[in-house]
């Protein structure tokens, strides 16, 4: 991990994490940036999205979002402004 604008409990959370650690672990770059079944860590479930998100933009694949999969609208947001 080179920076995280997270904080450092969250970031903690995600890497200690086995089963996250090792989600990508054996896979080619090709499958890598396609993959798609994460878990987010309990406790770091953005963060550790997020994580995978910049691996996989990182290798070239086309980013997904994990966080928030269906855009938002204006609507939406509107009623908290």
């Amino acid at each position: 991990m080179l920076s995280s604008g997270d904080t450092r409990d969250h970031l903690q959370a995600a890497l200690d994490d086995r089963r996250f650690r090792g989600a990508l672990r054996g896979l080619g770059w090709e499958q890598a940036r396609a993959f798609r079944a994460v878990d987010g860590v309990t406790g770091a479930t953005l963060t550790s999205l997020a994580i995978i998100e910049g691996i996989e933009r990182r290798l070239g694949g086309m980013p997904h979002s994990y966080r928030f999969p269906e855009a938002i609208t204006v609507d939406e947001v509107r009623r908290y402004f």
